[in-house]
């Protein structure tokens, strides 16, 4: 089968074209037979199989660096952490013993005859899912060329990858639906790009790989953030001279893309609608990405805030942010520029600017009022105390006046003069009462660079912290500068 020929095959498959795409990054040339290149390539991916780190006794501070098992196949049955063997994050199929295996396929480089004509579970992740209604899953056929493609992406290390259930050691990638030549440029990309290797750390008392938090440098915290955690990361990449404009260039083409989890079973399609704006917004989702865990760390449970952010943040829409304003915690000061952006679509610079004074001058008055009196209440008890008040109002003049009655009791109460344009224009009706609290809503919840909530606990991963770039909440907060200007964009 020729090059053209795979391109046909490939073009309603993601497994096969990311296959095919990965095969084509790796130096294929097109006067060889797409069977014999990808066999040759998938006996390169042996080695990217497993990692070994021996096994004695590591200091809860112990880190180093794995060894590659160049044959996986020769050491079946090792596969262990105990042993010393770990599988790699980035392979789909984590079957490694017995008679129908990963290992036993390649041993031979080939399938076995009995498997002929048939596309196993083994070479594509998800292939019961393609016989629902079939006596077996084994009946699926599928040609050679398929067969091997679809190989190459469950085994290829160039793909976002990583541990989607630690528990049960689930594992998943994040595959963009691109054109090939889109895909091609973007395994180039990736190929390229900082990772965590095979460097590994101890964790619960057992030397535990890096790459199982991601397998790419700037990986979000979880795939919840799919599309957006892509986007955040390739526009980290994008900062490296040697590969800045290819990873700028694959921004948008993202932001238009479908985004799909393939796991050791399934494939999921993991992104909302088309999120052009996100395009816009990429060099201030890594930011956001990487501290939105300082939000999450307010609940007990992370993912409903995780999804609710993804999803405004991909849809962009009124309803989405109130959804996500539903889960009440306070956010680090990167959430400022998308929520700015959000608010400057069809709303008014200086209202927005005015609105930004007034949540800010808040806030700061429910930290100054909770540390006067600690014992009593803390912080975020007076900010819900506020928020309370802006949600139940059922007029404009009601909102006003008992926001600034309830805030002028607090230390440094009075609003400052910044506040006033969009006070008045909610006063005199010139904005929809509803967008209008929500606004409000979403900069009262803006964290100030002194609030404690923002310190970190031990417990996150993450070491590339930017919260020293968010604005003070002291004094008279900025207006919407020239840059937030450049958050304006068209449906």
């Amino acid at each position: 089968m020729d090059r053209s020929e795979a391109e046909e095959l490939a073009s309603d498959d993601i497994i096969l074209r990311y296959g095919l795409a990965e095969l084509i990054s790796s130096g294929y040339q097109e006067d060889e037979p797409v069977e014999e290149a990808a066999e040759k390539r998938i006996r390169e991916l042996k080695s990217a199989i497993r990692a070994y780190v021996e096994p004695r006794n590591y200091s809860e501070d112990a880190s180093g660096t794995a060894s590659v098992v160049t044959d996986p196949s020769s050491e079946t049955g090792l596969e262990v952490v105990g042993n010393g063997y770990h599988v790699r994050s980035h392979v789909l199929n984590t079957d490694l013993n017995g008679q129908h295996t990963v290992l036993t396929a390649l041993k031979n480089g080939k399938p076995k005859d009995s498997d002929s004509g048939k596309l196993l579970q083994r070479y594509y992740p998800h292939a019961s899912k393609l016989s629902i209604g079939n006596k077996n899953a084994a009946n699926v056929k599928a040609a050679e060329a398929a067969r091997k493609l679809a190989f190459i992406t469950t085994l290829t290390p160039q793909k976002p990858s990583r541990i989607v259930d630690p528990e049960e050691d689930a594992r998943g990638a994040l595959l963009p639906s691109l054109p090939l030549e889109d895909l091609v440029q973007f395994i180039d990309v990736f190929r390229e790009a900082p990772g965590p290797g095979l460097r590994w750390h101890m964790r619960g008392g057992k030397p535990r790989l890096n790459e199982r938090d991601g397998n790419f440098a700037s990986s979000p915290p979880t795939w919840a953030f799919s599309t957006v955690g892509l986007l955040a990361a390739v526009s980290d990449w994008s900062e490296e001279a040697e590969y800045d404009l290819q990873a700028r260039e694959l921004i948008g083409k993202l932001s238009r893309s479908r985004l799909f989890l393939v796991g050791e079973s399934d494939i999921t399609p993991r992104s909302f609608d088309e999120a052009p704006h996100l395009e816009t917004l990429a060099s201030e989702a890594g930011k956001l990405v990487r501290n939105a865990w300082r939000a999450a760390d307010q609940l007990t449970g992370e993912d409903p805030f995780y999804f609710r952010l993804h999803r405004f943040l991909s849809q962009f829409d009124w309803h989405s942010l109130r959804q996500f304003l539903s889960v009440r915690v306070t956010y680090p000061p990167q959430f400022e520029p998308f929520l700015t952006g959000f608010f400057l679509q069809d709303m008014d610079p200086d209202v927005i600017a005015a609105a930004k004074a007034a949540g800010k001058h808040a806030n700061s008055c429910c930290y100054y009022a909770a540390r006067e009196n600690d014992s009593y209440k803390s912080k975020e008890t007076y900010l819900d105390e506020l928020e309370g008040i802006i949600t139940s109002a059922d007029s404009g003049p009601e909102l006003l006046a008992r926001l600034s009655t309830q805030v002028g009791r607090l230390p440094k109460g009075d609003f400052p003069e910044s506040a006033e344009p969009f006070f008045d224009a909610l006063n005199a009706g010139e904005i929809d009462l509803k967008r209008a609290k929500n606004v409000l809503r979403s900069y009262l919840r803006i964290g100030t660079t002194f609030d404690n909530s923002s310190n970190d606990n031990g417990n996150n991963d993450n070491s590339n912290d930017d919260s020293s770039n968010g604005d003070g909440g002291s004094g008279s907060p900025s207006d919407v500068s020239e840059d937030d200007a450049q958050f304006t964009y068209q449906d």
